[in-house]
């Protein structure tokens, strides 16, 4: 079987917007790049399937000219973070998260991001969007770029990474690639889940390469699942759809016996439950719950109809965020027949984001010399629960890049000496980060 050598500085795997976002960075300081996607150029992971928004602290946001919340402050943002996040946040991470998002956004802007709305402490766009804006940057700052080629594991010369081995997945050649730094940023691993918001190529492979190679990895039990997604048909399995219209309309949930399982709760919990992020992890509670108990749908969930909202609000809400009934190339043109004569389609919750992953510090470094990750393969900053108080995290664009450190400075032993020692002690598992509250 044949077999090609690439040499490059810098070895980005993963063709989503942390992939794309720190190949940029690398480039800029006049590094060699090679950025390799296993599916199709800024058309697979996670990133295109993405909401997308990207969030930041309301003063900052209302300063750059949107309609933020001017009272709120990076520190509120920060506590809200790690309150919800059950102290179990990377706190290094959130403050650098916090204190580099409004630049990141400053930069996506000037590189042509649209942005559709805004809200107290979060921009509005599209996951395609957001990917084009930072393709078409790298492509201009000059980063090589390699599709459909799955790398399959690293290289490894005394004591730290120095390549990897990929495949090309239409011809089968094997491709050796020789780096000074490998980036790891292949998203998460929702292929293990089935309904999932993901791509089915989101495998988990980057997760389980960088352990191999001696990486640390933790948090790994602490998934977020997503309320409201679409279950039957099948052709809108894993639809974000109804979750989207669920934040705009004052939908109801129902069981297979009618009732508004809902009420069940405290009202006031069911008001913010149902308001912010924590929807997620609150609905989906209370949804699995009526399912366990025998009261679910069919197909595995609830009923999701329209409650108290007239048909003619929802079209309107609807067509401004599905035009043409269509979201993500998915045609949703029965759904508005379905609801127009009173009745519910079945949702229900299902894996959407994974909160734990590589072990990195602050300069996205792990354990391993010469290897770095960033995006959601990482233990990011967020914890046991991804929810920020407002929309979801952006799939990468404000988390602080600083890939470019990679080849400014020399290469260094591992960054934490007391990773290697919890290590040995624990015998290789993997751990959480230490609570610094």
């Amino acid at each position: 079987m044949s077999e090609r050598i690439i040499e490059t500085d810098v070895l980005v795997v993963g063709g989503g917007g942390a992939g794309f976002r720190t190949a940029i960075a690398a480039r800029e300081t006049g590094v060699r790049v090679m950025l390799v996607s296993k599916g199709p150029l800024a058309r697979c992971g996670a990133t295109p399937m993405a909401g997308a928004d990207f969030t930041l602290d309301g003063l900052s946001l209302s300063r750059m000219g949107f309609p933020g919340e001017p009272k709120d402050t990076k520190g509120k943002f920060f506590n809200d973070i790690v309150t919800q996040g059950f102290y179990l946040n990377n706190q290094k991470l959130v403050e650098q998260y916090i204190g580099s998002a409004p630049a990141r956004l400053k930069e996506l802007l000037e590189w042509g991001m649209k942005v559709d709305s805004s809200e107290e402490r979060a921009i509005f766009t599209s996951g395609l969007g957001l990917v084009d804006t930072v393709c078409r940057r790298a492509k201009t700052c000059g980063v090589d770029f390699l599709e459909d080629v799955m790398v399959l594991d690293l290289v490894i010369q005394g004591g730290r990474v120095v390549g990897a081995l990929g495949l090309d997945i239409p011809t089968g050649e094997f491709i050796r690639f020789r780096s000074r730094a490998v980036i790891i940023a292949t998203g998460g691993w929702h292929k293990a889940f089935w309904p999932n918001t993901g791509m089915r190529d989101l495998s988990g492979e980057g997760i389980a390469m960088a352990h191999r190679a001696g990486a640390e990895i933790g948090n790994m039990e602490f998934i977020t699942f997503c309320c409201n997604i679409l279950l039957w048909p099948p052709i809108w399995r894993g639809s974000l759809a109804t979750y989207i219209l669920s934040l705009r309309i004052d939908a109801e949930l129902t069981n297979s016996a009618g009732e508004v399982f809902l009420k069940k709760y405290d009202p006031f919990v069911v008001k913010w439950g149902t308001y912010m992020e924590w929807n997620k992890g609150f609905v989906s509670f209370a949804s699995t719950r009526e399912i366990r108990d025998g009261k679910g749908s069919p197909h595995g969930g609830v009923y999701f109809g329209l409650g108290s909202t007239p048909y003619e609000t929802f079209e309107k809400i609807a067509l401004g965020r599905f035009p043409g009934w269509k979201y993500k190339a998915l045609d949703l043109s029965e759904m508005p027949k379905i609801f127009k004569e009173g009745k519910a389609v079945e949702v229900g919750p299902v894996v959407e984001y994974f909160d734990g992953g590589i072990v990195v510090n602050e300069k996205f470094e792990t354990a391993v010399e010469g290897l770095y990750a960033a995006g959601e393969c990482t233990l990011g900053p967020f914890g046991a629960n991804r929810v920020e108080r407002t929309r979801k995290r952006p799939p990468c664009p404000s988390f602080p890049c600083r890939s470019s450190v990679i080849c400014r400075e020399k290469p260094k032993k591992p960054w934490d000496e007391r990773m290697a020692r919890n290590r040995r002690k624990s015998g290789g598992r993997s751990r959480r980060w230490p609570i610094r509250i």
